[in-house]
């Protein structure tokens, strides 16, 4: 069987480049202590910044019906409680991602402020947890960040985390801003 050459540089990336995908740090402002919720050792973390109030993003952001506006490649969404949590952390969402099926529990809502959710053996991950942060930069303006902190289950996990999660981290955050501004 003959690579596609954009495919054969991505799988050698995926298995020769050392898997440290620390891509731009985190602000400094982060509310979240992601050490509460996984040991995952490695993250990406994307930033944008949206000319918009908060409260408008977070319309958004906490639309889990609407994922999918801003989200890449999801799909079918479902979402249920596990409790009867008043803090919007009992929710349940479920979804198509691509050809596998995805089932995140919030774990930390902050409205207008941060929203934290984890999901345990993906087809690509054994540990995931991901945070949208909303940080008021003071003129007006908000720093969107998109954080996700991941142990690769797999070499599908592996590709998705190096290549893939950055792409898509980017990508929602610029349909996020072109929904909030």
């Amino acid at each position: 069987m003959k690579l596609k050459p954009i495919r054969a540089a991505a799988l050698a990336a995926a298995l020769i480049l050392p898997m440290s995908c620390k891509t731009n740090e985190i602000s400094s402002k982060s509310v979240l202590d992601a050490s509460r919720y996984t040991d995952a050792p490695l993250a990406v973390h994307k930033t944008v910044t949206i000319k918009a109030p908060a409260e408008r993003i977070w319309k958004t952001v906490e639309d889990h019906q609407a994922y999918d506006t801003w989200m890449p490649m999801v799909k079918d969404i479902r979402v249920s409680r596990d409790s009867e949590a008043e803090d919007g952390a009992s929710l349940v969402r479920e979804f198509k991602f691509g050809p596998d099926q995805i089932r995140e529990t919030m774990l930390e809502v902050r409205p207008n402020q941060l929203l934290a959710y984890h999901a345990a053996d993906t087809p690509m991950f054994i540990d995931h947890l991901a945070a949208v942060e909303i940080i008021d930069a003071k003129d007006g303006t908000q720093e969107v960040s998109y954080s996700v902190y991941f142990k690769p289950q797999n070499f599908k996990g592996r590709l998705m985390g190096k290549m893939m999660l950055p792409m898509m981290l980017n990508k929602s955050l610029k349909n996020l801003k072109s929904i909030s501004e």
